[in-house]
């Protein structure tokens, strides 16, 4: 069976904090929160379930859509492509041999 990274992710972490704080769970419930409050102080969203992430995903979704949309004040040329800025043209200057036209 094919190893999955992500698991392995969690289980390094578990691993990790396990060493660090003696598998107390007191200790882990303060570091939690206390990563919780950091999260929260930087303006993150915390997600604690899966139903949750469904609805941060669907939200997010949303406002990309609303994003993408454009709104013109007058309205597109038929080709798809705005109409270029009228140009002067430049007179040519004659050179002393030249006759005018």
């Amino acid at each position: 069976m094919k190893p999955d990274p992500i698991l392995e992710e969690v289980w390094r972490i578990k691993d990790t904090l396990s060493g660090e704080m003696a598998a107390n769970p007191a200790a882990y419930r303060t570091k939690l929160k206390r990563l919780e409050n950091e999260e929260l102080a930087a303006g993150r969203k915390i997600i604690r379930s899966a139903e949750e992430l469904r609805q941060y995903a669907a939200e997010e979704e949303r406002r990309r859509e609303a994003g993408s949309l454009v709104v013109r004040e007058t309205p597109a040329s038929t080709s798809g492509w705005p109409a270029p800025a009228p140009r002067s043209t430049p007179k040519r200057k004659l050179r002393s041999t030249q006759k005018p036209a």
